[in-house]
């Protein structure tokens, strides 16, 4: 195969428990990872220059993504060349259309990358299946989240432990779900939310390892938490006013990740449609501008190949 082309699924995280700092530097979580239909595309084709070209192509196309050796599509593309001293004399053209927002607690680069993985396994001609704990160490090694985009494959839920990188597969989440999304026009470091954690006595919450999908709209939303929340309101006295407005308009919404982006979860899509109106208009008569927003659903995949 010289020409693979890869979905790179945004995700949400149904919870996510700060448990307290490690001697890495990181600090050690419990939380949800679940994949979304909102995607980047990640195109490879096999070139004979013994390098690595990135393009990027797309809405979410912003200064902050880099189209170098600092992006985690070149750097995961580069490392699983090297897994082989066969591959390591073959270049690799790489495609990153960007839909998905980045700085925005959605996992958009850390998709890219295990989506970067897969197209540059193929492309290669070997199977990815065949080099599965090659390709999850090359993935842990950029990232927290990245794994988990290649290991949920099948069914695009997971529980994350570690720093996020231990992963427990779960099942697909029903497909009666819809999730709203919104990003505001913020952008948050991940490493400074964490810094600005406070780990007190534990949440009672906390012992959950999941959120059941199969309760009641109302129950499924007051399962959702994250700890980052508050930390990342902190830092960023705007996304007050967004808390306040989907407290709302769109009640049981949390954050995602480390933000800015809040999501919702809503059993019919009408009504899913007509909050993310409600939502934005609202936002329009407070003046908050807004990066992206949509009414998605489960994906039910991690990365996958599209034929």
């Amino acid at each position: 195969m010289t020409f693979a082309r890869v979905l790179a699924p945004a995700k949400v995280t149904p919870w996510l428990a700060v448990l307290g700092p490690r001697a890495d530097g990181f600090h050690e979580v419990d939380l949800g990872l679940l994949a979304l239909d909102l995607s980047d595309v990640v195109e490879a084709r096999l070139t004979h220059d013994d390098t690595v070209h990135l393009e990027l192509r797309g809405p979410a196309v912003t200064e902050d993504v880099p189209a170098d050796e600092h992006n985690l599509v070149w750097r995961a593309a580069q490392a699983v060349r090297r897994l082989g001293e066969e591959y390591d004399h073959r270049g690799v053209a790489l495609r990153l259309e960007k839909y998905v927002p980045s700085r925005a607690g959605l996992g958009g680069g850390s998709s890219d990358a295990a989506a970067a993985c897969l197209a540059t396994a193929l492309v290669l001609g070997f199977e990815p299946h065949q080099w599965a704990d090659e390709l999850q160490a090359i993935l842990t090694e950029l990232g927290s989240d990245c794994p988990f985009f290649l290991a949920a494959a099948q069914t695009g839920y997971a529980r994350g432990t570690g720093r996020g990188e231990q992963l427990e597969v779960l099942p697909a989440v029903p497909d009666s779900w819809h999730v709203v999304v919104v990003t505001p026009a913020v952008e948050l470091s991940t490493r400074a939310v964490y810094a600005r954690v406070a780990v007190g006595e534990p949440d009672p919450r906390r012992r959950v390892c999941s959120v059941d999908f199969s309760g009641t709209g109302d129950e499924v939303r007051a399962a959702l938490y994250n700890d980052l929340e508050a930390p990342a309101l902190a830092m960023a006295p705007e996304l007050v006013e967004w808390r306040e407005l989907l407290d709302a308009a769109a009640p049981g919404a949390r954050m995602s990740g480390s933000g800015s982006s809040f999501f919702a979860l809503f059993r019919d899509r009408a009504h899913a449609e007509a909050r993310l109106a409600e939502i934005l208009a609202a936002a329009k008569r407070r003046r908050l501008a807004v990066r992206g927003a949509w009414v998605t659903r489960p994906a039910h995949h991690g990365v996958r190949r599209i034929p």
